[in-house]
């Protein structure tokens, strides 16, 4: 306007493009003043600059967030830096900064904090689950621990959330060390799932018990048998299987002894996958020997739900 009344005020980004995915932007300006024999001057005033952050795709995968005991090694887990979508792939998580939280603490918000979900304690030689939460009104992304692998209790204000992992913790409901990479978690202290001195021979006789790995995960463990021999030959086999699979000779662990010996023990490295309540079964044959005790240690597990909610 040649002889403008008031200031008016554009967006470039809008005028320039109309494409708004593209993560670089230039525009050029050029003013052109129209010669009508009259001394002009152009004035440009209140420019801002603007810089636009274009935001990096968030994975369904968890990118980063992965745990590890803090300086209260028997209480709190840090959680890394990282970004997910949550649980129904629609909500971008991001947690900018490594955050650790308390697990023998009420959760509060914030990094070196309680960390325990209301309703929850920290069970005794069992395992608490880690979930990664986030408040949709004021885009704050937090974290804590729950009981519960499926169904969480969360922070008032926190509507969002995705399992991350989750701990495992000793008979004095302190965490064990173990080593989380991805959705591999192996435990470097020793954990007794079962032991069993009543079990009958044969595969048909398999029993189904409950065991520290999460739902729906690959249970890896390390499968005992200790027998008393009563004959000269000895047979015995053990197995770890997914709950109503029944495996038969040929698909376990497992020895034959000629001769008469006083014990024989037997012991395997196993993986099985956990039904929806962290459940295996288990079975042995042995003929010639007397039963001493059939026990699975856990080793560790691939977390299956940590990729696939």
């Amino acid at each position: 306007t040649a002889n403008p009344t008031s200031w008016g005020s554009e967006n470039l980004a809008d005028i320039l493009l109309s494409d708004h995915e593209v993560t670089a932007r230039y525009a050029a300006l050029k003013f052109t003043v129209s010669d009508n024999s009259t001394t002009g001057t152009v004035c440009i005033d209140g420019i801002t600059l603007f810089t636009e952050q274009v935001a990096a795709s968030v994975s369904n995968i968890p990118n980063g967030l992965e745990l590890s005991r803090d300086t209260d090694t028997s209480h709190d887990l840090n959680l890394t830096a990282g970004s997910v979508k949550n649980s129904t792939f629609a909500v971008d998580m991001i947690l900018p900064t490594e955050m650790t939280k308390q697990a023998d603490a009420a959760w509060v918000a914030g990094d070196d904090a309680g960390g325990l979900f209301t309703g929850s304690t920290l069970p005794t030689s069992g395992m608490i689950a880690c979930w990664l939460i986030k408040n949709p009104t004021t885009g704050d992304v937090d974290w804590g621990y729950d009981t519960s692998f499926t169904s969480p209790t969360l922070p008032s204000g926190y509507t969002i959330s995705r399992l991350i992992g989750g701990w495992v913790t000793d008979a004095s409901d302190n965490f064990i060390g173990g080593i989380h990479k991805g959705t591999s978690f192996s435990w470097l202290e020793s954990t007794t799932d079962i032991n069993d001195t009543t079990i009958t021979s044969g595969a048909g006789n398999a029993v189904t018990a409950a065991v520290t790995c999460p739902p729906n995960c690959i249970y890896h463990c390390n499968v005992r048998l200790k027998m008393t021999a009563s004959g000269s030959n000895v047979d015995l086999f053990a197995r770890a299987n997914y709950v109503g699979k029944t495996i038969t000779d040929g698909g376990e662990t497992g020895v034959h002894i000629e001769g008469s010996t006083s014990i024989q023990s037997i012991a395997s490295l196993q993986t099985v996958t956990t039904n929806s309540s962290s459940q295996i079964d288990y079975s042995a044959d042995f003929t010639g020997a007397t039963l001493s005790y059939m026990k699975i240690f856990l080793n560790g597990w691939t977390m299956l739900t940590r990729n696939n909610p």
